[in-house]
């Protein structure tokens, strides 16, 4: 009984790292997306073609 609550725990604390990775790859890649928008809006606004907003 013992072995099988250690093999649920081990098994929990995995699941859970592997939910905050994938979580903050969503995070990183959703920064990432944002500065290249805001790069982008940058350089439109520099040559004009749309202001900043």
């Amino acid at each position: 009984m013992r072995k099988n609550l250690w093999d649920l725990r081990n098994s929990l604390i995995t699941d859970m790292v592997k939910e905050l990775y994938q979580f903050d790859i969503v995070q990183e890649r959703a920064r990432a997306r944002s500065r290249m928008i805001r790069q982008f809006k940058v350089t439109m606004a520099s040559t004009g073609v749309f202001g900043i907003d």
